[in-house]
């Protein structure tokens, strides 16, 4: 019996991984049609990057909290919840974007109108990043309570696996659906798969909190998983390598503007470019599952980010469609090495009862690099232009790899975990 079937043939992880699998395609194809409707209202890429901040602060300012209720409470009832939010953004964006049904160009012709709109689709957004604060804290745990240690690696790869392949899937039925009948049947869409997402968690077990005789106060207890992370340097470096290399190499919020204004590809070919990293990932799902890292974790971690940076450089000299699209195909390639690498790292090295404050702090690094470097591009974008700011941001990402692996020892010799 292969690895992924006897896994599959597990009820609960089967249950995590398909969750999973829905709640994220909901989340890609809602992704591809918020960036192109927000650019579409705007014309100004300096919006675009005002999605992440709008994101980024609620998820970096609840983490370290959400960590702590994760490690003092049900995991199980936190995902339901967070998926329950999670719905209701997409709620508040498919009603926001009604009157598309009628003029699919503009939904009314008067500012305030357009004003109303962005302000609805930015609370969806401040509330998306309160949900995205509770869901990694629990959904790590929960990785841990249906997965063995001696199924850790394995089963990290097949869950970054189905991320990936929504991924893939979600932008280009996004970008699709966008282009034929508008952005409300895509929101529309994105609201039945989260609520499938939702019914999958029955099939979990309920735990009622983790086994933790040893309980802290929150702030005692949120001091201690942040001291954790400070006293392990592998773990550290791990996620300080992520933050910096996509806080400054990440071009995935300024999309919309490539599609539009260098490429002309539309809302179509943004679904295609948004699905291009995932398709390079999935690939490189297949090759990794099942076999070991023969170069040693630490180097391959290092040279992999160094090569999502390169990506980024091509990717931001590029003005041919499928020399873009291969690029950003290598790139998350080169991601997921580096995703599969540091999970395995943190489910190793982390306890079980610190495994929620661990994922927050790591949650924060993750939506620093993701969403504030969506804003700090879009913002790079409106000083020095489009291309300039993303070739800039890629040359600066492998720079950080560089200082990162002469000054922490302990993951540039790291061979196996």
């Amino acid at each position: 019996m292969s690895r992924a079937t006897f896994l599959l043939r597990q009820i609960p992880f089967r249950a995590l991984l398909t969750s999973r699998l829905l709640v994220v395609l909901a989340n890609q194809m809602a992704g591809v049609a918020l960036g192109w409707r927000i650019y579409d209202l705007t014309k100004n890429p300096l919006w675009l990057g005002y999605i992440g901040l709008a994101e980024a602060i609620p998820a970096i300012g609840l983490a370290l909290f959400a960590g702590h209720v994760a490690d003092n409470s049900s995991r199980h009832k936190q995902m339901r919840l967070t998926i329950t939010l999670l719905l209701f953004c997409l709620f508040l964006r498919t009603i926001s974007t009604v009157g598309t049904l009628l003029s699919p160009d503009t939904t009314l012709s008067t500012m305030l109108t357009v004003d109303l709109q962005l302000v609805v689709l930015f609370v969806s957004i401040v509330l998306d990043g309160v949900a995205r604060a509770f869901f990694s804290p629990a959904y790590f745990g929960l990785q841990s309570e249906v997965l063995s240690k001696a199924d850790l690696a394995d089963g990290a790869s097949m869950l970054s696996g189905t991320w990936q392949t929504a991924a893939v899937i979600g932008p280009a039925i996004g970008g699709l659906l966008y282009g034929i009948v508008g952005p409300t049947a895509t929101f529309g869409l994105s609201m039945i798969l989260c609520t499938g997402s939702l019914l999958s968690l029955k099939f979990l077990p309920r735990r009622p909190k983790p086994d933790n005789p040893n309980r802290l106060p929150m702030i005692l207890s949120i001091k201690e998983g942040l001291g954790f992370v400070l006293r392990h340097p592998i773990i550290l470096g791990a996620i300080t390598l992520d933050l910096f290399a996509v806080l400054l190499g990440g071009a995935v919020a300024l999309l919309p503007a490539v599609s539009d204004k260098i490429l002309h590809a539309g809302p179509e070919g943004l679904g295609i470019l948004r699905a291009a990293p995932a398709v390079g990932a999935v690939l490189m799902a297949v090759a990794l599952f099942g076999r070991t890292i023969r170069w040693g974790y630490g180097p391959t971690l290092l040279w992999s980010v160094a090569g999502f940076g390169a990506c980024m450089v091509v990717f931001g000299l590029s003005e041919v469609f499928w020399i873009s699209l291969l690029a950003l195909a290598i790139s998350g390639a080169l991601d997921h090495i580096s995703v599969v690498i540091r999970i395995t790292i943190m489910q190793t090295y982390t306890p079980e009862t610190m495994r929620g404050r661990v994922s927050a702090v790591e949650s924060i690094f993750i939506t620093s690099s993701n969403e504030i470097g969506s804003f700090e591009s879009g913002l790079t974008a409106s000083w020095f232009g489009l291309q300039r700011s993303i070739v800039l941001g890629g040359v600066l990402s492998m720079g950080v790899t560089g200082l990162i692996a002469g000054m922490v020892a302990p993951l540039r010799k790291l061979r196996r975990v």
